[in-house]
């Protein structure tokens, strides 16, 4: 048994300490001089980020909302409020004079299109985008068989074809469009509906995902409030990947093009390989079902398109406390590159480029390398 010891009140604290080592046992070890314990240093658990799985979802949700803010700038390019805007000019025209040759015609603003009158209420548009105003190097090819399915709504499906600036062909897509106006000479576009139901490498191949946006466009001057989606599948992973969000803003009209400016909110989502399902929620909502949520973030994006659709220049910051990193985007004329940083240590986790059409990669912390198909990562 430890015995008692008398001390005195000044030197209680180092006795007391040097007591409790006496008494603890053979098997305790000897506190240090002055009596302060050993620290023990426990390591930090990484921070989620630098798993590849987490750099993958953290860049979608990046690169989700650069291409809903594309779709609804209308300065330019083939975004999807920029098609319905175009389409909506030539269906004001007289039926007479919309019936045209299927050639494509003049160039104006860096795209050329045509429309054919197939009956009194459905026409097909075609419409090509330059990575040029002078309409010399071709950037994508749409087709849209459009329908009008109300007094006010313009719906329908269509195809696109995407370019490499060397012109060889490197994506193609299906997709539903609609349009939304509020009176029947369709001079105010109110809402619209983008849903790219399959992004493929070669016609008929099979689907490596898709991506939906919708937008309501009149709530307020130049106003946005948008819901997008996502899905990838991975076939070399077994594996689907995910992301939906809510996004808030406006667009508007500028002297040098057209301007956007959003914050979001943004959910990622795992699946096993094709289980992932993206369908319209209440609009302008998107929904995706078939696996689990992994991953929420939030974020914020301005961004100024130039005359031909192209970004002249892009800022956007993702944070997504839960995975623990920080998702930075900058944009020019050339292209677009992004970021992913770990906020725990500072470093730099994964990367990725594309060019204004979202066509790039990706490369991981591993040392992997992944493939962007339209603003989608499906590697």
């Amino acid at each position: 048994m430890c015995k008692m010891i008398t001390i005195r009140a000044a030197a209680m604290a180092a006795v007391a300490a040097l007591m409790l080592s006496a008494c603890g046992g053979g098997g305790g070890a000897a506190a240090p001089a002055g009596g302060v314990p050993p620290v023990t240093s426990t390591p930090q658990p990484s921070a989620p980020i630098v798993q590849v799985a987490a750099q993958r979802t953290a860049s979608q949700q990046a690169l989700s909302l650069i291409s809903g803010s594309k779709e609804v700038s209308s300065g330019g390019g083939l975004g999807a409020a920029s098609v319905l805007r175009r389409a909506a000019g030539a269906w004001r025209r007289p039926a007479q004079d919309l019936r045209r040759t299927s050639s494509i015609g003049t160039c104006n603003g860096g795209v050329e299109g045509s429309v054919v009158q197939t009956s009194a209420t459905t026409a097909t548009f075609t419409f090509q985008a330059f990575y040029d105003v002078s309409c010399q190097t071709l950037e994508s090819t749409l087709v849209w068989n459009a329908a009008q399915t109300s007094a006010l709504a313009l719906s329908g499906p269509g195809n696109a074809t995407y370019y490499g600036t060397s012109g060889s062909v490197i994506g193609y897509a299906l997709f539903q469009l609609a349009g939304a106006f509020t009176d029947t000479s369709y001079t105010q576009l109110a809402q619209l509906s983008l849903d790219v139901t399959s992004l493929e490498q070669t016609v008929g191949g099979p689907s490596l995902g898709s991506f939906a946006v919708a937008c309501g466009l009149g709530s307020q001057p130049n106003g946005l409030a948008c819901g997008l989606g996502a899905v990838a599948n991975l076939a070399s992973l077994s594996q689907s990947y995910g992301a939906t969000m809510t996004l808030s803003g406006s667009s508007a009209a500028t002297a040098s093009g057209t301007s956007v400016q959003a914050s979001a909110t943004a959910q990622a989502y795992l699946g096993t390989l094709d289980a992932l399902t993206l369908t319209a929620g209440a609009f302008p909502a998107w929904t995706i079902t078939g696996g689990s949520q992994v991953d929420q973030a939030s974020g914020s994006l301005t961004a100024l398109y130039d005359a031909n659709g192209l970004p002249a220049s892009l800022s956007e910051t993702i944070t997504d406390s839960q995975d623990q990193a920080t998702i930075s985007v900058t944009a020019n004329a050339s292209g677009i590159s992004g970021t992913v940083t770990d906020t725990q240590t500072g470093a730099t986790v994964a990367t990725f480029t594309v060019d204004a059409m979202g066509f790039g990669t990706i490369a991981y912390s591993n040392g992997a390398t992944g493939q962007i198909e339209d603003f989608v990562i499906v590697g």
